[in-house]
Order: structure tokens, then sequence, then C-alpha cells
């Protein structure tokens, strides 16, 4: 599945993808890019939006200090990574995902950082993985609620209504939301949101002011996915956070870190 850009909730800025480590699967071939120590722990890794590369992120991991190990990578079909076997599901690229840590020695706990689309990437693969995520940031993120413009209805729809494998995905985390709605628990979760939101063309101004306000509750609505949450909102950015203000991102990502160590070092 190559992991659409649809405008509005899912759409990572374009750009190349950075020249990184191409890990073998035994399939095809994923393109990683790690910086900060060897040997840092927990492991931070970056997940982009749709139609996003590892590139997105590297404003954000020059953003932080080398104590610090972050990994950005390209999904199957993307950057410098190898189309996947097919069909390209969401379970599929967070298998992938798991197997491309695994063999990149990254075996650690990690801290989960998704944008846009990538939250409900991270959030599939905490329910398939849930012993290896120690903590979490959501930026921006898309969810199952979360509306787009569909082509083929010509009009617009909620994520999870969509018939295909994007769609499939955003109903199976709406399902796993159900089952548990804290499936973090007391591990810590940071949600940043966008505080710009261009109105987009067609909208009339009462419409964009309720797709706004629903998208708005939508994003802190997952703050609760822990008990141990916080929730930023950047007026400052758009959609795009990590690039508008990779130092508030880097900030996040350092708290994470920070807590997640000091827990591990007592024990709790």
């Amino acid at each position: 599945m190559a992991l659409r850009c649809v405008w509005l909730t899912l759409c990572a800025l374009p750009a190349l993808a950075q020249d990184g480590t191409r890990v073998d699967l035994g399939t095809h071939k994923l393109n990683i890019v790690c910086t900060g120590a060897a040997d840092a722990r927990p492991v931070v890794v970056l997940e982009a939006g749709g139609g996003g590369t590892s590139a997105a992120w590297s404003s954000v991991q020059a953003a932080l200090p080398s104590t610090i190990r972050a990994c950005a990578y390209d999904r199957a079909g993307s950057g410098k990574s190898d189309p996947g076997p097919q069909p390209r599901t969401m379970d599929a690229e967070v298998t992938d995902l798991d197997a491309l840590l695994k063999r990149s020695g990254i075996a650690e706990p990690i801290v989960f950082v998704g944008q846009s689309l990538g939250g409900i990437l991270a959030r599939l693969y905490l329910h398939k993985y849930p012993d290896r995520v120690a903590g979490m940031l959501l930026i921006d993120p898309t969810d199952e609620d979360s509306v787009v413009f569909n082509l083929r209805v010509n009009r617009w729809i909620k994520v999870r209504d969509l018939q295909d494998s994007l769609g499939e995905g955003a109903r199976a985390v709406a399902k796993h939301r159900q089952e548990n709605p804290v499936p973090l628990g007391k591990r810590p979760l940071i949600v940043i949101a966008a505080g710009k939101r261009p109105q987009p063309p067609g909208t009339s101004a009462e419409q964009w002011l309720q797709m706004r306000t629903e998208r708005d509750a939508h994003v802190k609505e997952l703050s609760k996915l822990s008990d141990n949450s916080k929730f930023i909102l950047d007026p400052a950015s758009g959609h795009n956070v990590e690039r508008d203000n990779p130092k508030l991102v880097a900030k996040a990502i350092q708290d994470l870190v920070n807590e997640i160590s000091s827990s591990r070092k007592s024990g709790q």
C-alpha cells in the first residue's frame, strides 16, 4: 500500500529521503537513518506522515543532542526503500518496521514518534508490539474520525469510512480503542497539535469552522490514550510541526526520553 497524502490531515511536505543504511528484510530493503550515540537507550523511532520520507525528520534529528539515538526510515516503496510484497496494508507496514528495528539491533523499548498518518501507525504498532513501546509522541495525528476529501464519492468522509487499506487501519485502531481506551497505561504520551489550519478550497466559513473544531477536538482527545499525558497546542505551526517548529518536537522527545530513563533507573 502506498500510504496516501490526502489534503488536510494526512499530508507531509514532500522532500527527498536522506541517505542512510538499507537493511535487508529478506523480501526487500528499507532505508533507515539514525543519529546520536549508538548505545543510547531508549531509541526514538520517527514515523512520517502520508507521502513522507525520512527527510521529514532531518531538522528534528539535527536539533536533538548526541546523547539521544533517533532513527527515521522510509516505508516500503517510498524514499530510498524498495517496494514491499503486495498487498501493502498498514499491518504490513507495522510488521516491516518491527523487522527493520530488530535487524538494525534496536531491541530495547522504543519511543514512538508519529506525525499525521503516522499516528495511526503508532497505535497499530503499540497494539501489535505493546512491550516494545516505552512512550509516545503524536504530532498533529490523524485518527479514525479525521475527515478527508474522497474524490470517488466527491465529499468529505471519515478516514474509517474509506474502503481501502487506510480505512481498514483506521477501523482497526477504532476497535482497539473501544477494547482498551488507555493502551499506554501510565507510559508517557505527548500530543502536539497544530495551531494553524488553512481553510480548504471549496468550503464555506461555517463548514470550515465545524471541521476545524472537530479536528482540534479529535487531536486533543488522543491524549487520553495514556494516564500520563501532556497536550501541547503550538500556535505557530501548521500540520507539519516537525518542520515548522523542530525545536519544540526535539524538546518533547527529550522530555519523554528523560522521563523514561529516570523510571528505568528507579526500577519502575
